[in-house]
């Protein structure tokens, strides 16, 4: 989904090419028929995936765009995990897709704008929407209400993940981390941003004097998250593969993008748990 482009799907020819060298789809070893359209194309991806597992149902974690999901598969059942967002724009440094919570906030509200628009798209009986912060003080209760929603039932090894993936059991420390670990500046940032959509979804303001940033405050946050993301990435990649990706995208052809990426996309490998 992230690579359409407001409404339309895109260009099938980039499509298959991302497919192919994108790490997490790549990862999936999914056959690519190029006869298929966008579409048909896509809902093949999930088609494999089912017939792998041999199970009745199958699912799939959309991060963006999810408002144009009904259009693929008009009959599916979509759920939704709602976060704080000044917890998701910490969780967004620690990802390393941003600098400072400012630009992290972008990764809540985007997506939450894209839900709202999805809710207005299907019945309420194809949708449900999980609160992180109860999901993961009582993920038991949580994981059958959405097997009640699936029409399956609980069983609790449904909860033993740390054995087959790199996610740890639901820990309920990581809940409203905010408070304790973000500046009131910080906090100003997000809530500035979110204010009415934060308090729409029942969370509560910090009770801070929310102000717009100065134009000064602006030119800093951009700085800073441009600067400290190439400093973050030199340490994670070593400066020449760093200097070798800036240099690809800018100047370079596709191949060598896509071959500087492949070198990245090893050392993140090496370093997931």
């Amino acid at each position: 989904m992230c690579q359409a482009r407001e409404d339309n799907w895109p260009n099938i020819e980039d499509y298959r090419l991302f497919v192919k060298h994108d790490r997490q789809t790549s990862a999936l070893n999914l056959d690519i028929d190029e006869s298929l359209q966008y579409e048909p194309l896509v809902q093949s991806f999930l088609w494999q995936m089912q017939q792998r597992s041999a199970k009745p149902l199958v699912g799939a974690c959309v991060h963006s765009r999810m408002d144009l999901l009904p259009k693929l598969w008009p009959d599916a059942r979509y759920i939704h995990i709602l976060r704080d967002p000044r917890d998701v724009a910490r969780s967004a440094i620690g990802m390393g897709w941003v600098r400072n919570v400012h630009e992290g906030t972008k990764y809540w509200l985007g997506p939450e704008n894209h839900w709202d628009r999805l809710c207005s798209l299907v019945p309420p009986q194809q949708r449900i929407e999980v609160r992180y912060e109860e999901l993961v003080e009582d993920p038991q209760q949580h994981l059958t209400n959405i097997c009640t929603f699936l029409g399956l039932e609980y069983e609790p090894g449904m909860l033993n993940i740390e054995n087959d993936t790199t996610y740890s059991y639901p820990d309920p420390s990581y809940s409203y981390q905010w408070k304790k670990k973000l500046s009131n500046r910080e906090i100003n940032w997000v809530e500035y941003q979110c204010k009415d959509l934060l308090l729409s979804r029942g969370y509560q303001l910090s009770g801070n004097r929310i102000s717009r940033p100065s134009q000064i405050e602006k030119l800093y946050i951009k700085a800073h998250n441009r600067l400290g993301r190439s400093v973050a990435n030199m340490k994670r990649w070593g400066v020449i593969l760093w200097l070798q990706h800036f240099l690809s995208k800018t100047l370079g052809p596709k191949s060598w993008q896509l071959a500087v990426q492949k070198k990245i996309d090893r050392i993140v490998i090496e370093r997931l748990k």
